[in-house]
């Protein structure tokens, strides 16, 4: 029940042909502040990424503020 916002989808293509990803970087807890490009989370981010069959492989957290 917790508020995310979505701040960018990437699809991501390695140099090696057969790791193609769709990455997801979001916010959670939404966006407390955005200022010269630097955007403050209430809680935390997440970047999660997905295969291309749309399955979710791994994530990670960060702290609230990402440059």
């Amino acid at each position: 029940m917790c508020q995310h916002e979505v701040c960018t989808v990437v699809l991501q293509c390695d140099l090696i042909p057969t790791s193609v990803h769709v990455r997801v970087f979001c916010a959670i807890g939404g966006v407390k502040d955005e200022s010269c490009g630097i955007i403050e989370s209430n809680i935390c981010f997440a970047v999660l990424k997905y295969n291309l069959d749309g399955s979710l492989y791994t994530y990670d957290l960060y702290s609230s503020q990402f440059y």
